[in-house]
């Protein structure tokens, strides 16, 4: 383990160990402080980070791009919250499958009536690949 850092967590610090193949957990203990101080420190929400101290796996910026590109027509799995389960009081829902129908800026209207933005998309397209969606 490396020795103590001197002064307090800084952003370039930081990103200089985890240039270094630190993780962050090993970055608060080098600090001496929580793995909170340093996700405030990088500016991201401290609920983003696992007790492991690794950032949980965010959809990028080239993901949200390929999502756009997809055409209508294209089926996807969401789940519709204004259909309750069969037999169940408090149900959060059920898991249906749509067509996209039109797409916008922001947002893709689907073929049952809802929309949703191009992050639920980009997140189907991880579940095709089987990729890691936490």
């Amino acid at each position: 383990m490396a020795k103590r850092a001197a002064g307090k967590p800084t952003r370039s610090g930081i990103d200089a160990l985890v240039d270094k193949g630190f993780t962050v957990k090993q970055i608060a203990e080098i600090y001496q402080c929580s793995v909170n101080t340093i996700a405030t420190i990088k500016s991201r929400k401290p609920q983003g980070w696992r007790e492991d101290g690794e950032f949980r796996n965010p959809i990028k910026p080239e993901e949200i791009e390929a999502a756009r590109q997809v055409p209508e027509g294209t089926r996807i799995e969401v789940d519709n919250l204004r259909k309750a389960k069969p037999g169940d009081g408090m149900s959060w829902g059920v898991r249906e499958e749509s067509q996209i129908v039109k797409k916008y800026p922001h947002i893709v209207l689907l073929a049952n009536g809802m929309t949703v933005d191009y992050a639920e998309v980009a997140m189907q397209m991880r579940e095709e690949k089987e990729a890691a969606c936490l």
